[in-house]
């Protein structure tokens, strides 16, 4: 009863000495839902809604009339002041071409908002069920040393008995003080993903996030046919084609544009000794764009290639489901397998091998290797979890 009450003292020693280094850091629970409602803190998507404020303002530049040009000037001889007014004028379309490129563009950068979006929550999803997996695992850690601190307690009883050799004892310490080391990688990757989801949701990086709330478990998914179906309907295409449709407008505008531009002028020239009164001209000017085949040109290849880049990103997130939908089921039947079947044998094989060796019918060897055994298992139905949440994050 001692040394068994010694080893949960090793055990809670253990996990208090993993958590002195985070002690006086700020502590945050956070379900997964708290957290999905703090990825509008993603840097990423604040990025992304900010190019779209900025495509949105762009319009009302594009609509406002272009500059007029002011034209001051004197002579020494004829007039001692002259003034006259240079007016642009756009015709042929040209105005309306415009506004369709920067409304395209507003439309993408949309797009490209939502996709953001998109990303941030599944990151901030990712981010969440890896935290609560590594709490899994550091507890599980926690839980091996305690374990092999009982199992130390009865190979030295059966030392002392003289039935086992020292070596025996030797080989179980230095299993428990392998075990103690895992805690503490085990309590700083948490830290880690706490670190990383802080970033994701905008708190502090030094803030000890704690996962709490209902874990979501591994349950079947539609079958695979309704998620391609979705396809075109992912933010990432709609973007893509956003993009296309901005590319076709800019081909539209460069033909615009190849017109001649027009440009309508007036003034007077005032106190001219020459000549009696007010000298008055209006004029209209022509210029004439060379090399507008060469703009128009390069647009048309860039939106060739934004067709290009709207196809691959179509066969590409049909490919990126049908692979997802294939892992996130895999995980799910790895998870269910493990639950069901694996982990109860597993753990009644480290039982029954505890039993056999203090009967004499089992070396350490083999009760080290049921136990680690028993831990290996443990820990991939936690990875076999986050894989399928990750995956189901990913599929949404």
């Amino acid at each position: 009863m001692m040394r068994c009450t010694t080893s949960l003292l090793l055990a809670f020693m253990v996990a208090a000495a993993a958590q002195t280094a985070v002690a006086q850091l700020p502590r945050v629970e956070m379900t997964l839902a708290d957290a999905l409602s703090r990825a509008e803190a993603s840097p990423d998507l604040l990025i992304a809604r900010a190019a779209q404020a900025v495509a949105e303002r762009s319009i009302a530049v594009v609509q406002k009339p272009q500059s007029p040009t002011l034209t001051t000037s004197t002579h020494s001889v004829t007039a001692r002041l002259g003034l006259s007014l240079a007016v642009p004028v756009r015709w042929g379309g040209q105005r309306s071409a415009a506004l369709d490129v920067v409304r395209a563009e507003r439309d993408a950068a949309a797009a490209a908002a939502g996709a953001a979006a998109n990303r941030a929550r599944e990151e901030v999803t990712a981010a969440w069920l890896r935290l609560a997996a590594d709490e899994e695992l550091e507890k599980l850690a926690l839980a091996r040393v305690e374990r092999l601190g009982r199992t130390a307690d009865a190979v030295k009883d059966l030392f002392d008995a003289g039935r086992v050799p020292r070596v025996d004892v030797v080989k179980t310490k230095a299993e428990v003080a392998t075990a103690q080391a895992d805690v503490f990688l085990a309590s700083a990757e948490r830290r880690a993903a706490s670190s990383a989801l802080a970033f994701l949701v905008g708190a502090v990086p030094t803030a000890d996030i704690v996962a709490t709330g209902e874990r979501p478990m591994p349950a079947s998914v539609t079958g695979l046919s309704t998620f391609l179906a979705k396809a075109t309907t992912s933010a990432e295409f709609q973007a893509a084609e956003a993009r296309r449709r901005a590319a076709a407008a800019r081909v539209t505008k460069a033909k615009r544009e190849g017109l001649p531009a027009l440009t309508f002028e007036g003034g007077a020239d005032f106190q001219d000794p020459t000549q009696e009164g007010t000298d008055k001209h209006v004029s209209l000017g022509l210029t004439i764009p060379i090399g507008s085949h060469a703009v128009v040109s390069v647009s048309k290849a860039e939106m060739d290639r934004d067709a290009a880049e709207r196809s691959r990103l179509l066969k590409s997130v049909e490919s990126e489901t049908v692979s997802t939908w294939n892992r996130l089921e895999a995980a799910r039947l790895r998870f269910e397998a493990l639950e069901r079947s694996t982990i109860p044998a597993t753990l009644e094989a480290a039982e029954l091998g505890r039993v056999a060796y203090r009967e004499g019918r089992f070396d350490l060897l083999r009760l080290l290797e049921s136990e680690r055994a028993l831990l290996d298992v443990q820990a991939s139905r936690i990875e076999a979890w986050l894989i399928w949440g990750t995956q189901r994050a990913s599929l949404e």
